[in-house]
């Protein structure tokens, strides 16, 4: 067999095993429910239903525009799979595998760069790159940003990322020898890259940094300097990168003040306050822990409590410090003789460096997700250096790669149980009152009621003015009945926030239930004046207007929340009983129709729209949707009464 043919089978053995690998160890978690901010991004988020409605979603629920391709890739998941998990699931398992290619890919045009005088640095005969895809593959850190469905904006960040630094390199080691055409689409792909990352997430903004990096790290030599157009190649070069150095500060209308030097409170640890000097402090630990985590990933946890630093003499601190003195000290001696190492050491303090910008969450495993990179090339690197023989080499990466894969397909195992995932979480961070919370939710999702209770009676304990645990444990009080509970939580919440739209809201809830309709629609009039766009309050007022019988009012309800989301089954449902009822077949038709297309394996849509085939004398029709509600559910005992009636007399 000749070379070229080897090299095309080896290449797809290698793309076998890292496709193989990544399914096998992230099986466990396709079908893991929403959860956590997965909720506000995704399951309640109105401007990703329509994907071609693209204003909608640029605009989003953030503040900012700066995750825009984030969301839209959102919205193309609930076009095909609304909201089914398995498929969310999958895209972020896709934008894994293929971010691990990239990886390799960027890996093997570093070593080629890397060459002295012409020749191959050892280590890098094949392999490394494709170690480097591997341990990137299979790293456990890397489950928080692909068993996290919202934490898609690292992994997709990181792969338009290393997507535009490799065909960057592609055009720049053509420059002067390749066709410009080739060239030209080489950097034409990297831009696109750069700018669609840009716009997912804020991470981005180091590439231009990165991408002045490798040009003097790697090209600024007396051979490259004489390549032709290269002068006139840099301007250019130093004008885009410019321009896109821009983009997320534009997304941020410019308000570096605002952004850097405003105080925040912590959500990484109450009662702290960040201001710009404790968050750069608590950073430089944040730093190392990112160094312990990758090297010795143990301890992985979805919710650190992690305290912010008291000063620069704190011992914790200033050792932190002097550690990543060290590293950068160990990049600048390595960077001629060991120019991989040094590069990945750089990679390492060049991704991190956009943490440096203030935020809430001082510590989150996914920020390692586009870090690790530079892990995943020195350390194959490394160790073929210290094991000059291939197969000695090859022994230690396997099992440093068999030994992480385990782990992740064990911390896997526990993020398809969201119920064992709050558990490890609460074990690691018991004094956090936001983890207590999310166990109660997910008890509450088992239906297991009192185990809720005591976890957000904890919640409340750690800090007694948390609104969401008020809410979630009247919830809890109402799905057992106890009205009177539910009330005077709500109260509760509501004296701690007078406006506190959701708290009315619920509380409405439970009144409607006790049948006091009056003052149910008095709270839901107050709910809408606070918040107008809370579609769910006009929906359960509209059912307030049906069950006094003022249907003109329920049928505008109903409609008004359709018209700002399309996708309100449950407000289909209502408007077409309603419509049923007042003898209007043709509406009660079309609504039931139209949330058949939305949800294809609705029972009661199909048994409902088939009553309404009977009332309009068109018995096959309503046959056909009595066969389709039963082959959903084929227990259902009043769609097959009504079946065999009329196969008795389909007349």
């Amino acid at each position: 067999m000749n070379r070229p043919s080897s090299r095309i089978l080896s290449g797809i053995f290698q793309a076998c095993i890292i496709i193989g690998l990544g399914l096998l160890l992230y099986a466990p978690v396709l079908n893991t429910p929403f959860l956590f901010d997965d909720l506000s991004f995704i399951v309640n988020n109105p401007t990703i239903r329509n994907p071609a409605d693209w204003q909608a979603v640029f605009n989003g629920v953030l503040s900012q525009p700066s995750r825009f391709v984030g969301f839209y890739s959102f919205a193309l998941n609930y076009h095909f799979h609304r909201l089914a998990p398995f498929g969310y699931h999958v895209t972020n398992l896709g934008i894994h595998i293929l971010a691990a290619f990239m990886v390799g890919w960027l890996v093997r045009l570093v070593c080629s760069l890397a060459r002295p005088a012409g020749e191959e640095p050892p280590g890098c005969a094949g392999y490394v790159p494709f170690l480097a895809a591997l341990l990137f593959l299979v790293h456990p850190v890397q489950t928080q940003a692909v068993s996290y469905l919202s934490q898609r904006f690292a992994s997709l960040a990181a792969l338009f990322y290393v997507s535009s630094l490799c065909f960057f390199l592609k055009g720049r080691m053509g420059l002067g020898t390749a066709s410009g055409l080739r060239n030209g689409m080489y950097f034409g792909a990297a831009g696109l890259c750069a700018v669609l990352g840009m716009l997912t997430k804020e991470v981005v903004i180091t590439l231009p940094v990165m991408v002045l990096f490798l040009e003097g790290f790697f090209f600024c030599n007396p051979r490259q300097s004489r390549l032709k157009g290269v002068r006139g190649y840099r301007w250019i070069l130093g004008l885009t990168l410019a321009g896109l150095a821009l983009i997320i500060p534009a997304v941020f209308s410019f308000k570096i003040r605002q952004v850097l030097l405003q105080p925040k409170v912590s959500w990484s640890h109450p009662g702290d306050l960040l201001t710009l000097p404790v968050y750069l402090m608590t950073q430089l630990r944040v730093f190392v822990k990112f160094l312990q985590l990758w090297f010795v990933p143990v301890g992985l946890n979805l919710d650190h409590d992690f305290v912010a630093s008291s000063g620069w003499l704190e011992p914790r601190t200033w050792l932190s410090g002097v550690v990543l003195l060290l590293l950068g000290a160990l990049a600048w001696r390595l960077r001629r003789k060991e120019k991989l190492l040094s590069f990945a050491i750089v990679w390492f303090f060049v991704t991190l460096s956009a943490n440096l910008v203030p935020r809430r969450f001082v510590f989150f495993e996914h920020k390692l997700y586009l870090v690790s990179v530079g892990f995943c090339l020195g350390v194959p690197y490394l160790v073929s250096r210290i094991f000059p023989r291939r197969k000695n080499a090859y022994a230690v990466l396997i099992v440093i790669i068999l030994v992480w894969a385990g782990m992740t397909f064990q911390r896997n195992l526990i993020w398809r149980d969201p119920v064992l995932l709050w558990q490890n979480v609460v074990s690691q961070s018991p004094y956090k009152p936001g983890p207590w919370l999310s166990l109660g939710n997910a008890y509450r999702q088992a239906g297991q009621w009192q185990a809720a209770l005591r976890c957000y009676e904890m919640a409340l304990h750690r800090d007694p003015a948390y609104l969401e645990a008020w809410l979630q444990r009247a919830l809890v009080y109402f799905k057992q009945g106890r009205f009177n509970d539910a009330l005077a939580d709500y109260d509760r919440a509501i004296a701690i926030d007078p406006a506190f739209a959701r708290a009315y809201n619920n509380k409405a809830n439970v009144l409607r239930q006790q049948g006091e309709l009056k003052a149910a629609l008095t709270l839901y009039a107050r709910v809408l004046a606070l918040e107008p766009d809370y579609l769910e309050a006009r929906y359960n007022q509209a059912l307030v207007y049906e069950q006094s019988g003022e249907f003109d009012l329920a049928w505008q309800g109903y409609s008004q929340v359709l018209s700002r989301n399309p996708d309100f089954l449950s407000a289909y449902n209502n408007r077409a009983g309603l419509a049923f009822r007042l003898g209007r077949l043709d509406a009660a038709l079309k609504d039931y129709t139209a949330m058949l297309k939305r949800d294809p394996s609705s029972v009661k849509a199909y048994y409902n729209r088939a009553q309404v085939h009977e009332a309009q004398g068109r018995p096959k029709a309503a046959i056909a949707d009595y066969v389709a509600a039963l082959r959903l559910d084929p227990a259902h005992a009043r769609a097959q009464r009504r079946l065999q009636r009329l196969l008795a007399d389909p007349r």
